[in-house]
């Protein structure tokens, strides 16, 4: 996937009869995943090329000032995008004067100066321009008056609702996983970058990685089977979220730790992406140091006795 960081350097000729979507396509769930889908082909039926334009702030922190914590940060929407094999990203910074650009405007000087677009696909609740006035209605004749096509995406449902980023949200920070693994058509998962912590799980022969999650929804406190994913290795690993409640019972903040049973390579600056399995137990205060290393090599025993069950 070739990703354009500065629009403004854009020129149609730099595209193959390009159909594209804009948004913002947080936790890229099953109804983002299959409207890229229907992207893709019409692309491929003008042997052309599937570009996704998205904002690398939400618009509401512009709008509202408050934004929704992210399912998935940048980095990690970039990832999940060339996965689905989208040929072309766009990021474009969500300002002020773009959110009081009219739909026709942005259309004129973005999707047809700069991309030179040829088809547009907007979800059922996808809007454009100043205020959401760019509905697929008014983006239909926009495109014909700019010579583009638009096409619409219906909802896609589950348990009888519309599936939304808002929706999946949710149920990753309640801990249900299952039923957010559903709506994504995926297990659960963040991205971090390692740093470094204080050293403790090595002492005690259980290393640790200390993951910076960039802003992202996690599940709530407690240790998890998961799979860790990094520098194209995926291992099982023991996942705890929560303060350190043996030896920091007071201190404020989660921390999220990954340890991966019987690795022992430097991970510090790389970036890690966590597949949560499940929910092995809550977070406890121990006693002493003792009774933590023999709880959690029950809790690697537990990990092994998840993965058959739970395949990818």
């Amino acid at each position: 996937m070739r990703t354009y960081e500065d629009p403004t350097g854009l020129h149609p000729g730099d595209f193959a009869n390009p159909v594209a979507s804009v948004g913002v396509f947080d936790g890229l769930h099953t109804g983002h995943r299959k409207l890229l889908s229907e992207l893709r082909g019409w692309a491929a039926q003008l042997n052309g090329q599937s570009v996704v334009v998205t904002f690398r702030a939400h618009p509401r922190e512009v709008i509202a000032r408050s934004g929704p914590t992210y399912i998935t940060s940048l980095p990690h929407r970039l990832l999940l995008l060339e996965r689905e094999e989208i040929d072309v990203c766009v990021l474009l910074d969500f300002t002020r004067e773009l959110a009081a650009t009219s739909a026709e405007e942005f259309s004129r000087r973005f999707l047809t100066e700069r991309l030179g677009l040829k088809g547009l696909l907007m979800g059922f609740d996808s809007r454009i321009g100043r205020g959401g006035e760019g509905t697929p209605e008014v983006m239909t004749g926009i495109g014909e008056k700019l010579g583009f096509e638009v096409r619409r995406f219906g909802p896609v449902e589950f348990d009888g609702d519309v599936v939304s980023s808002t929706r999946v949200r949710e149920e990753i920070i309640a801990g249900n996983l299952e039923a957010a693994r559903n709506m994504l058509g995926r297990r659960v998962t963040v991205l971090g970058t390692v740093v470094e912590g204080e050293g403790r799980g090595h002492k005690l022969g259980f290393p640790t990685a200390n993951l910076d999650l960039h802003h992202e929804a996690r599940p709530p406190s407690g240790v998890y089977g998961a799979i860790a994913v990094f520098s194209d290795t995926q291992r099982p690993a023991l996942v705890s979220i929560g303060r350190r409640a043996t030896f920091h019972p007071d201190s404020a903040g989660e921390i999220i730790e990954v340890h991966i049973p019987h690795f022992h390579g430097d991970l510090y600056g790389h970036d890690m992406e966590v597949r949560f399995i499940a929910k092995i137990r809550e977070q406890r205060h121990f006693g002493s140091a003792a009774e933590l290393v023999e709880r959690m090599k029950k809790d690697a025993q537990e990990l092994q006795r998840l993965l058959p069950q739970n395949p990818e």
